[in-house]
């Protein structure tokens, strides 16, 4: 996946060796204050300094996802913040989420060999295996977003400008759809 990403975005290979441990442990710093995280906190920090390097056309491979990113902000369509800001979405959803989807089809294969055996005498049935796997193991099981109005979900009032957790993890098991 890193490298997959790297390509798509245009990011010199040179440069992919700091991709990794950052974007890990910027993950880790979603979640509560750990001892994982305070060992890799550097490797955060790092990683954040490092993102803002990359909204650099001549670092860009031309044509990719960061070179056209570059373009919009030349155009004065997006600022350099929200180029910054992309570029680091791309590099660390992209990553995560392939990593989670992957190791979930894996995990479904290994528990369920007759799975395997069926996507292997006809391939015709993957597209369908990785669909469920993605609605039941949700490559990211949760993301914030901010309440733009004051609203109350059953009876719990949500002030606006509030955060509330989107959990797809548990909708996507829902007895009554699924």
């Amino acid at each position: 996946p890193i490298n997959v990403i790297s390509d798509l975005i245009g990011l010199p290979i040179e440069e992919r060796e700091k991709f990794h441990p950052g974007a890990d442990a910027t993950f880790a710093g979603f979640g509560p204050i750990t001892q994982y995280l305070e060992e890799h906190f550097q490797e955060m920090v790092t990683y954040q300094q490092w993102i803002p390097t990359m909204a650099d056309r001549s670092k860009l491979t031309p044509g990719k996802w960061g070179d056209v990113m570059m373009d919009a902000v030349d155009e004065g369509r997006i600022g350099l913040d929200d180029a910054v800001a992309s570029l680091n979405a791309y590099l660390t959803a992209g990553m995560d989420t392939t990593v989670n989807a992957l190791s979930a089809t894996f995990a479904l294969f290994a528990e369920r060999p007759e799975i395997w055996s069926a996507v292997r005498e006809d391939q015709g049935l993957l597209r369908q295996v990785l669909e469920e796997v993605l609605r039941l193991e949700s490559p990211v099981t949760g993301f914030f977003r901010i309440a733009t109005q004051d609203i109350q979900i059953d009876g719990t009032p949500i002030p606006a400008g509030g955060r509330v957790m989107l959990h797809w993890a548990a909708a996507n098991r829902d007895p009554r759809h699924y």
